[in-house]
C-alpha cells in the first residue's frame, strides 16, 4: 500500500489485482476464490524477490509457515494412522515469525515514509553529521530501498531545500540525510542529485546561488556537474551574507578544491579576528596551513598573543609532528619573534597538557628544540 502510494508501477499493480480479488470475493464469484489461491502462493515470492522486503531467514521463515498451514488446512497422512500435528511449540515459533518479519514492521516505503523524512530533518533533533543521519534512516525502513523510494527521497530533500514554501528552505539538516541517502544507496542516489541540481543551478537566485556551497561540501556527486561559473556565482551570493554566515560558508567552500582556489586572496585579506570565526567552522587542512602562515609571520610579542588567542589556540590540536616542527623552527631561527612571548609558553603548556598525537614523539620534538626550559 505504501509503496503503490509513492507511484510504484509494479506495487500498484499488486495492489490493484489483490483490490480485485476481494471485491470478487464480495460478489461471491468463484472467481475470486481461485485467484486468492493463487494470490496467496505467489505473495512471499513478490515480496522477496520484487520487492525486496524481505531477507533470505525472512523468505525461509514463512516459506515454512506456508507450507505448515497448507498441511493443516488439507491434512495428509503422516503414516497409515496418523494425521499431520504439529506441535504448539512449532505454532508458537510460526507466530513470532510472522510477528518479527512482518506485523511488527512499519510502513517502509511510499509517501508517509518521504514525508516523515523532511518532517524530521526540520527539526532540531535531526543529527548534523551523515554517519547518525544513516543510522536514522536505517532504523526507520531505508536501509535497503528500491529504487523508486530512493529518487523519492532524493527529490524531496533536494527540491524542498530551494522551495521558499518548505519547511526545509534554506536548512542545513537535509543535507545530512541527502549525505547519508548517498552512502545508502549509491547505485541510484548521486546520479539523481546530479540530474536534479542541472536543473535547479541555471534557475537559482542570486541569493540562493550561495546554498551550493554546503551542499556540495556534504553531497560529492554534486561536485562534479559545477561549473566555473556555477562556483563563482556561489561565492558572490555568499559574498551577501551578513558576517558570521559568510564566514561559515567560506569555510564549508575551502573543504572543496574547486572553491578554495576562487577563495585563496578573499581569506588572505580577513583579519584575524574574523579568520578565527573562520575557524569556529571548520579546522580543514587548508585553513590550518593558513593558520600556521599567519601566526610564524609574527614580528613581535604583542602581535604573537593576539594571534594566538583570536585564531591559532583553535586549531593548536589540529597540528601533526611536522607541522609543530615548522613552527618550531622558525621560533628558533628568528625567523617569527615567538620564543619569549606568553603566546609561545602558553602554546607549549597546552600541547604538553593534551598532546595532539602520540606523547614520546612530542616530547622528542621538545627535546629536539630545547623546550623543556620554557614550560
Amino acid at each position: 500500500m505504501e509503496l503503490s502510494a509513492s507511484g510504484d508501477a509494479q506495487a500498484m499493480e499488486v495492489k490493484t489485482r489483490f483490490e480485485n480479488i476481494q471485491n470478487q470475493i464480495h460478489r461471491n464469484d468463484p472467481e475470486g476464490l481461485k485467484k486468492s489461491i493463487l494470490f496467496e502462493r505467489e505473495i512471499i515470492d513478490l515480496a522477496s524477490e520484487s520487492f525486496e522486503f524481505l531477507s533470505a531467514q525472512a523468505r525461509t521463515d514463512l516459506e515454512r509457515l506456508r507450507d505448515d498451514r497448507n498441511r493443516c488446512a488439507h491434512p495428509s497422512f503422516q503414516s497409515e494412522t496418523s494425521i499431520y500435528q504439529p506441535t504448539a511449540e512449532l505454532a508458537r515459533l510460526h507466530i513470532v515469525n510472522v510477528i518479527h518479519h512482518a506485523l511488527s514492521e512499519p510502513p517502509r516505503y511510499g509517501k508517509s515514509l518521504v514525508e516523515r523524512i523532511c518532517s524530521e530533518c526540520a527539526s532540531s533533533a535531526f543529527p548534523v553529521n551523515i554517519a547518525d543521519a544513516r543510522h536514522y534512516l536505517v532504523a526507520i525502513g531505508v536501509g535497503n530501498p528500491r529504487p523508486v523510494l530512493s529518487r523519492a527521497i532524493t527529490d524531496a530533500l533536494v527540491f524542498s531545500m530551494f522551495d521558499e514554501n518548505s519547511q526545509l528552505y534554506r536548512k542545513k539538516r537535509p543535507t545530512f540525510a541527502l549525505g547519508a541517502m548517498v552512502e545508502i544507496d549509491p547505485e541510484v542516489v548521486p546520479d539523481r542529485v546530479k540530474e536534479n541540481f542541472k536543473k535547479i543551478i541555471p534557475n537559482l537566485a542570486q541569493n540562493n546561488a550561495c546554498l551550493i556551497i554546503p551542499i556540495a561540501n556534504i553531497v560529492p556527486p554534486l561536485r562534479e556537474i559545477l561549473t566555473e561559473g556555477d562556483i563563482v556565482r556561489a561565492i558572490g551570493s555568499a559574498q551577501l551574507l551578513d558576517r558570521d554566515k559568510r564566514l561559515e560558508y567560506y569555510a564549508y567552500a575551502t573543504e572543496i578544491d574547486a572553491f578554495a582556489e576562487k577563495l585563496i586572496d578573499e581569506i588572505d585579506e580577513l583579519g584575524d579576528e574574523d579568520f578565527g570565526r573562520l575557524l569556529n567552522f571548520s579546522s580543514n587542512e587548508y585553513l590550518v596551513e593558513m593558520a600556521i602562515d599567519r601566526f610564524i609571520s609574527v614580528r613581535n610579542w604583542h602581535s604573537a598573543n593576539e594571534k594566538y588567542n583570536q585564531f591559532f589556540s583553535k586549531i593548536l590540536f589540529d597540528l601533526d609532528e611536522h607541522q609543530l616542527g615548522g613552527i618550531f623552527d622558525a621560533a628558533r631561527n628568528g625567523d617569527a619573534d615567538l620564543i619569549g612571548s606568553h603566546a609561545f609558553h602558553q602554546m607549549l603548556r597546552d600541547l604538553d597538557e593534551a598532546p595532539p598525537f602520540d606523547s614520546d614523539k612530542l616530547a622528542g620534538l621538545f627535546d629536539e628544540y630545547d623546550l623543556q626550559q620554557y614550560l
